[in-house]
């Protein structure tokens, strides 16, 4: 099995931001994932992609992207084909309404504007992905150092994403495991 290409997110973003200008091309979107909590400072590490939540990514800005790849590669910089995508597009089906209202910026450069989801999305996301088995999101909610009940509001709505009959117990579990991490005080 191959190994993927890792890159630090917000150098590519630079280099990306300064293509898409140079071909006098914008794009604006919500980025999450890894590459998104590694620009806020809640995770130190690189990543193989770019996980667009909104909007669909234009044609045009899929194509520029490939020519970015290329260009990398040349460069002797390895890229996967997908670096950037709507991978975790699915997740719009699952947010609040109301969860734009509260994006908070990550990035802005001449063509390429990135925002992230507000806090309380953000535990949302991150404890459905650590009780859903990504353990790497625990490290991203530490780093939050939410509140009880933050992480209660959270947990609320993680509890109703899926339907197994254990699922709520599984989360409280979960949940247990953060606050005893976070060593909160009775």
């Amino acid at each position: 099995m191959r190994k993927l290409p890792y890159f630090n997110p917000i150098e590519l973003m630079k280099e990306f931001d300064e293509f898409l200008s140079a071909q006098s091309h914008k794009f604006e979107a919500v980025l999450i994932g890894s590459g998104a909590m590694n620009i806020l400072g809640l995770l130190e590490s690189r990543t193989v992609d770019l996980d667009i939540l909104d909007p669909k990514i234009p044609p045009q800005i899929l194509k520029l992207a490939l020519d970015f790849r290329e260009l990398k590669l040349s460069q002797g910089v390895e890229l996967q084909e997908s670096w950037i995508n709507n991978g975790p597009s699915s997740l719009l089906n699952h947010l609040p309404k109301d969860w734009s209202t509260r994006v908070q910026p990550l990035f802005k450069g001449k063509a390429l504007t990135l925002v992230t989801l507000g806090r309380q999305e953000l535990f949302m996301d991150k404890l459905w992905g650590y009780c859903d088995t990504r353990t790497a999101d625990k490290t991203v909610i530490l780093n939050l150092r939410p509140t009880r009940k933050e992480l209660k509001t959270a947990a609320e709505w993680v509890k109703k994403q899926e339907g197994n009959p254990e699922w709520p117990k599984h989360v409280d579990d979960c949940v247990a495991d953060i606050e005893e991490a976070l060593a909160y005080e009775e």
